[in-house]
């Protein structure tokens, strides 16, 4: 992906030369096909340029136009449609960079022009004349922004490094975002906004941002409408429809000059993304590069990898050239100071599989496709599709989707009707008062009761008390259609800024968050993501004939990396030498590093999924690399001060 950044005083300082220096510093690894800035008095953008589409290499923002400057981290997948309503003669459209539409299209609908556009991007837009800015984020938060609002200076980037470097923006903990990390709780509401770095906001998916007259404002343009509702002729035609999309969202993303690849497990959304696009490449006469997590050679435990499924994939596309990747050598935490220093943010807990799987396609590919919250969108499991039927009084469809449900789950009918038709239909206070009055404790997630902060930083009642905000806001009020995508809190968007790591020279994109593909999963009937009973039923019959019968059928996907127990076994006694160092100890306000040390003695290895302990092994991560975190924080802070 590209990058953008910003520098505006509010004192009428002029721009310091430096602080564009440091952040281009901070961003040359998303620039290798050019650098440029616009500067005037006390304004400065910035670009950084990564060629992907065949009209990027056309493009050199920061882009004057009319009386506007904008820069901008884009790929437009309507341009034809943005082509006819914005009046663009045909000869010039195939040179009319991304950056020019936005352009038009602000200059044609003001605020409104996100509502217009479909694809990725992250833009800003200053208005010499009006001395204002204004800025969008793409509908699924694909391209990151952040920003820094103090009373002398308003400054965004693509990344929260670029912003903490600059002299002039305080090094501090937000310490509310780190105790939500401490307790596996993504901030909601109005605190996902929040990053770990005080006072550096991301501005939320499907939001745009306006500057002026120094007053700040953001609002959400995009949301589901209720009233919208499809009506295809039968079940098969909204599985093609899906599928049709699908396809779609995917050549838009290989619209690009350059080599691509694709992230492939054995799993319904990464093994369709891979199948979709090897035939369509194929068609024209080109390879699709693929990479794939597998056991390191000789492994000895209960786990077992996803080879035997991506060669189902393989065998039947043979124009996929794959790499296995074992990472083998690397351990649990290996390497974490140095993705601390591209995203300030602690990463997820399969980050050394993810970091060696992109660098094996790093040399031969520019786009890398995924099957990235596939499992939300087009393979969601639809667990709440019941609740749904019965809120709209659609009841023809259960008592044929209970069936059905219970011939693959073997689950009684009792146990489907309370869990899917009537828990999910009991709002949260209430849900907590029936447990009163029957006895019962209130229900809290292991990461609330076994979370490795210190009482003396987070309290066990403060903890709980957070996550009942938590579900009062979001767990207890949840919908079918919030399952799909949540616009309102932005849940699941939030949490793919942690996932999206930046790599050098290389655009990750995510066809299964397309706009057109939530959009069409809002309008579509709920019991379109049941077939057959099984689960994640939509993605299953839109993919019926494409892809190998045993992955379109598997019900054994598992979520977790297959070998990240043991790897952490392995280490016990370096990471026991660690969490009993005196550098370490210093952090025993935050951290309560003596259940860590226990939680970690105790783990063995498995011999058998009854022995497989996912609440240990999330308390050792987390407290683990929570320690590593607050260390890299304080020496970046020294260093930099």
């Amino acid at each position: 992906m590209s990058a953008i950044f910003g520098i505006i005083t509010k004192n009428q300082q002029p721009i310091q030369p430096r602080w564009i220096t440091c952040m281009l510093d901070k961003l040359r690894h998303r620039g290798p096909d050019g650098a440029h800035t616009w500067q005037h008095e006390d304004v400065a953008l910035g670009h950084l340029m990564l060629h992907t589409t065949p009209e990027s290499c056309f493009d050199k923002p920061p882009l004057e136009y009319l009386h506007w400057v904008i820069t901008a981290d884009v790929r437009l997948d309507n341009r034809k449609e943005l082509f006819d309503l914005l009046a663009i003669a045909p000869s010039f459209r195939s040179k009319t960079t991304d950056s020019l539409l936005l352009a038009k299209a602000f200059e044609k609908w003001g605020k409104r022009c996100p509502e217009f556009l479909t694809g990725d991007f992250a833009f800003a837009i200053w208005d010499k004349r009006q001395r204002s800015l204004f800025c969008a984020r793409d509908h699924a938060g694909v391209r990151q922004f952040y920003y820094y609002d103090s009373p002398d200076y308003f400054v965004f980037s693509s990344e929260i490094p670029a912003i903490a470097a600059l002299d002039f923006v305080p090094h501090r903990l937000d310490e509310d975002s780190f105790a939500n990390y401490l307790i596996f709780l993504p901030a909601l509401g109005d605190q996902a906004v929040n990053t770990l770095i005080k006072n550096i906001q991301r501005l939320l998916p499907a939001n745009w941002l306006s500057f002026e007259n120094h007053s700040l404002s953001t609002s959400l343009y995009w949301k589901r409408n209720p009233d919208y509702r499809l009506k295809l002729k039968d079940e098969r035609e909204y599985g093609l429809a899906l599928r049709e999309l699908m396809q779609q969202a995917i050549e838009d993303r290989m619209r690009t000059d350059f080599p691509v690849g694709v992230l492939l497990s054995g799993g319904l959304d990464s093994s369709s993304v891979a199948c979709l696009a090897a035939r369509s490449l194929a068609q024209k006469g080109k390879n699709l590069y693929s990479a794939s997590s597998v056991l390191p050679l000789g492994h000895t435990g209960i786990e077992e990898d996803e080879r035997k499924y991506v060669e189902l994939v393989l065998a039947q596309e043979k124009n996929i050239i794959p790499k296995f990747v074992s990472a083998e050598g690397i351990g649990a935490f290996s390497n974490l100071p140095k993705i601390f220093d591209k995203t300030y943010e602690p990463a997820n807990q399969f980050v050394y599989m993810d970091e060696a799987l992109n660098q094996s396609l790093a040399p031969h590919t520019r786009v890398v496709l995924t099957g990235f919250l596939g499992d939300a969108t087009v393979s969601n499991v639809g667990n709440l599709y019941l609740a749904q039927c019965m809120k709209e009084w659609s009841f023809r469809h259960i008592p044929h989707l209970l069936r059905s449900r219970r011939r693959v789950t073997q689950k009684s009918y009792s146990y489907l009707v309370l869990k899917h038709i009537l828990i999910p239909m009991i709002p949260y206070d209430l849900r907590e008062v029936i447990k009163k009055i029957i006895g019962k404790p209130p229900s809290f997630p292991y990461g609330i009761l076994d979370s490795p902060a210190s009482t003396s930083f987070l309290s066990e009642e403060r903890a709980k008390e957070k996550f009942r905000s938590a579900a009062k806001l979001y767990v207890g009020g949840k919908t079918h259609f919030m399952d799909i995508w949540d616009t309102s809190f932005l849940a699941l968007a939030f949490a793919s800024d942690r996932e999206l790591q930046t790599y050098q020279h290389q655009e990750q994109a995510h066809p299964l968050t397309d706009k057109r593909i939530i959009e069409f999963l809002w309008a579509s009937p709920p019991e379109c993501f049941n077939y057959q009973g099984y689960p994640r039923g939509y993605i299953r019959r839109a993919l019926e004939g494409v892809l190998p019968e045993e992955i379109l059928w598997r019900m054994d996907k598992t979520s977790f990396s297959p070998d990240f127990q043991s790897r952490i076994i392995k280490e016990i006694d370096e990471l026991s030498l660690f969490l009993e160092s005196e550098k370490t100890r210093k952090y025993g306000f935050y951290i309560n590093i003596s259940y860590i040390l226990a939680t970690l003695k105790d783990l063995k290895p498995a011999r058998n999924w009854g022995d497989w302990d996912d609440r240990a092994v999330k308390i050792v991560q987390i407290g683990i690399q929570a320690l590593l975190y607050l260390h890299w924080f304080e020496t970046h802070s020294r260093q930099r001060n």
